[in-house]
């Protein structure tokens, strides 16, 4: 009669082992013989392990009998990626009551012999039962050889995806063949296998044939469940479910090794519990999702290649996800993500017409003037004092050059809220710098313009005639518009044709009026230059 248990759980690695660093890593005795094969699928097996015992034997009948000899462990790695520790005893003699040298049990590998009589299936039920303090555990034994391999500084321990550690409990005995697999719970199963000829080697390889299976299964049914596949939408079931195509699916091979009436033996439990019918289950409908998916992309891709943006960028953009991988630190997910759904609702926000920034924004004022091809036509008032000392300040007035030099014809007015001479000369200096530059610039005062004209001034850009860049204002408490107070509250983006169009005008009222640096042309009065109430085709600025 045999006893035995299999731990199976994921090898703590990101990626499969080659078959040499499979062998190196199931080194665990110098000098030891590691076996391997390939077919028919890669599969490294440690030199057997033994622990010698002296403990109680579990009984059913909780009648007390010791034990004494050895325990047989061996690590077992498949396609470089699955781990199994397997402990396993067969019972030997039973004994009269006394204790023998232990030369006799080393002898006799893998073999324990009760000192007293006691039944096979008094045993037997008392191992696949509740085990109690002091008995013989097996479970120890594979835990301790599974986690010595697992944490071997070959590995990195960063595993592909989350995963459960199983555990089958078997025995094995003489009799009618038959095998009966019950699921105890979510981690632990256990197996009555009877057989007309046991033979140890050959019920361990199909225990952990079985333990293997089971636990593919197990984990493929979790990561389905996690993935919230027929309840959740969007990306995310495909984001759980990608790692079990790519590192599980290829390992269901079931009772590939295994032979005459152990072969059987596994067509039995294909019957009942039928792992094989509900694992191709589980397979369709994570391939029929994946499918869709890849339908839907394929779609979005054709569409994404009709519109303008399709130049390559978003080809890159989604290589470099990917390429990203997904072993970085969570910090950098966690960055990448954020980064990507603020890009979205930027472009949900252009959609809809108008796009809205927390404070001063960095990126779009620079990124809009190198995209300007056709004009730039910018107001500054007294916020934009102070600005053009700063980093970002000067990186926009050298994107404002490189936009000169390429033909765009930059205009900036720069209105002067306040009386203050001060103010007015460092404006001024300002302006000169621009206009240095190759910039058009004008200036104008807030008490100099006409009544049609005299409405609250806020900074805007209006690049080639189609968007609005525009910032505004909160003062907090300075009575002087032109000191550091004044702060940038918000800066938005407008694509609304008509309130582009409102932006326009507004500026080209405000060019007719200005004059240059110098002061020396004069302001056109307050009547408006077509002598009516209003200029001609101007509307009220919100």
């Amino acid at each position: 009669m045999l006893l035995g248990e299999v731990r199976t759980s994921l090898l703590q690695h990101s990626v499969e082992l080659s078959r040499p660093a499979a062998r190196d890593l199931l080194q665990l005795r110098h000098g030891e013989r590691v076996v391997s094969s390939t077919r028919p699928n890669q599969q490294v097996r440690s030199a057997g392990l033994l622990t010698g015992v002296d403990c109680k034997l579990p009984t059913g009948s909780r009648r007390t009998v010791r034990g004494v000899g050895t325990v047989l462990a061996q690590a077992v790695l498949t396609e470089g990626r699955l781990l199994q520790s397997s402990a396993r005893v067969r019972i030997g003699e039973r004994g009269t009551g006394q204790r023998r040298p232990w030369g006799h049990y080393l002898a006799r590998p893998g073999t324990i012999e009760p000192t007293g009589p006691v039944a096979d299936e008094d045993l037997m039920d008392g191992f696949l039962g509740a085990p109690s303090p002091g008995w013989l555990d097996l479970s120890a034994i594979a835990d301790r050889l599974l986690a010595d391999v697992q944490t071997r500084g070959r590995l990195d321990g960063r595993a592909p995806l989350e995963s459960s550690r199983t555990r089958l409990l078997w025995t094995a005995a003489l009799g009618p063949p038959a095998a009966h697999f019950t699921i105890e719970n979510d981690t632990l199963r256990t197996l009555r296998l009877t057989l007309e000829r046991v033979d140890p080697v050959a019920v361990a390889a199909f225990c952990e044939d079985l333990a293997l299976h089971d636990w593919l299964l197990t984990t493929l049914l979790q990561l389905i469940e996690r993935s919230g596949l027929g309840s959740a939408s969007g990306a995310e079931p495909t984001r759980v479910l990608r790692p079990a195509v790519n590192h599980l699916l290829h390992l269901w091979m079931p009772g590939a090794r295994l032979t005459g009436v152990l072969a059987q033996a596994w067509e039995s439990l294909e019957t009942s519990p039928g792992l094989t019918r509900q694992w191709a289950a589980a397979v369709q409908r994570v391939r029929d999702h994946l499918a869709s998916q890849v339908s839907h992309a394929t779609e979005l891709f054709d569409r994404l290649q009709k519109t303008p943006l399709a130049n390559g960028v978003m080809t890159q953009l989604v290589n470099n996800i990917t390429e990203l991988g997904d072993h970085q630190p969570a910090i950098v997910g966690a960055f990448t993500r954020r980064e990507l759904r603020r890009l979205s609702d930027l472009l949900k926000e252009l959609k809809a017409g108008q796009a809205a920034y927390d404070g001063e924004d960095q990126d779009w004022l620079l990124t809009l003037t190198h995209s300007a091809a056709t004009a730039i036509d910018a107001i500054s008032t007294a916020v934009d004092i102070g600005f053009w000392s700063t980093e970002l300040g000067r990186r926009y007035l050298d994107a404002q050059r490189a936009a000169v030099r390429r033909g765009v014809p930059v205009r900036r007015i720069f209105v002067l809220q306040s009386s203050d001479q001060r103010a007015a000369e460092r404006i001024r200096r300002v302006g000169c710098t621009h206009r240095d530059l190759g910039l058009n610039v004008r200036m104008v005062a807030v008490r100099d313009l006409p009544a049609w004209v005299r409405r609250p001034m806020s900074d805007f850009i209006v690049f080639d005639h189609a968007i609005s860049y525009e910032v505004q204002t909160d003062q907090s408490g300075s009575d002087d518009s032109a000191g550091p107070d004044l702060m940038v509250a918000s800066t938005l983006l407008v694509l609304s044709e008509d309130k582009v169009a409102r932006r326009r005008q507004r500026f080209e009222d405000l060019w007719v009026i200005a004059g240059p640096l110098d002061g020396e042309q004069p302001v056109n009065g307050d009547a408006p230059p077509d002598g009516g109430d209003t200029p001609s085709g101007a509307e009220p600025t919100p």
